[in-house]
């Protein structure tokens, strides 16, 4: 064994210590992005919604670092009855608290789409508070160009239930801005890798080295503020959860690198 294999030995054996039976199971330490292809279909009935043409047929699917995901949707502008328009908001319904007898929602809980981007060189007949034909819902704000909703991506949901409202129908038909409508995913759509990931590295600064297995001795220990920047790295044992066994097999392979 040779110098610094032996200094690297030492090393480890310090960050050993006694002896641990404590395991944690990981989650996520860096988003993924997926692409996938989406539709807006008519609520209740087959066919496409109207308001599918003010999206991107193409979205995008980010699961966050928690392991909660989001679908990310481009807007486009649309065409009605010959007139130019946008979509004004988008809410993702949550729960129908009360339905008609032709099982229409009368009441639902909803969740507001985050908006990431907006169109701000956009102001038409709507948006503009100066225009004959402002409507109140959309006055002096910004068109959504990027939006955001919660999805399951782990059970991969699908067929969500959204309200939409477009201020080009509510102008020519009052109430008729505002439609149910369900966002289909295509999940066999769906494509994307995760990106790679050098084993051993969780500080993340691309080699594998003495460092990393402190690093992970800390963070088994729950020392404050520890942060594996790649915890997929140090499951050696590829079972998704990270405990001494995994960090017995990383000084191994730091050793025999």
């Amino acid at each position: 064994m040779n110098f610094l294999k032996k200094a690297s030995a030492g090393l480890l054996a310090l960050t050993l210590g006694a002896s641990m039976n404590v395991s944690f199971t990981a989650s996520a330490e860096s988003a993924n992005t997926y692409t996938v292809n989406i539709q807006l279909m008519q609520f209740h009935s087959e066919g496409q919604s109207m308001g599918n043409a003010s999206m991107n047929p193409e979205a995008h699917i980010v699961v966050n670092d928690d392991g909660t995901a989001d679908i990310q949707i481009d807007l486009v502008s649309l065409t009605y009855l010959n007139q130019e328009g946008y979509l004004g908001k988008l809410q993702k319904v949550t729960n129908i608290v009360a339905e008609n007898k032709f099982h229409y929602p009368t009441e639902i809980e909803t969740v507001d789409a985050v908006v990431l981007e907006e169109y701000t060189d956009v102001y038409d007949n709507f948006n503009n508070p100066d225009s004959d034909f402002v409507d109140p819902e959309v006055e002096g704000k910004w068109y959504p160009k990027k939006i955001s909703i919660p999805i399951d991506f782990e059970n991969q949901e699908d067929d969500i239930l959204v309200q939409v409202y477009v201020p080009v129908m509510e102008s020519i038909m009052p109430g008729g801005g505002t439609k149910f409508a369900v966002l289909d995913i295509d999940w066999d759509s769906l494509s994307g890798t995760e990106p790679e990931i050098l084993s051993g590295d969780v500080n993340g600064d691309g080699a594998f080295s003495v460092s990393d297995v402190i690093l992970l001795q800390k963070w088994l220990l729950a020392v404050p503020d520890t942060h594996l920047e790649n915890w997929k790295a140090a499951d050696f044992c590829a079972d998704d959860t990270l405990n001494v066994f995994d960090l017995c097999l990383m000084k191994r392979a730091l050793l025999n690198a």
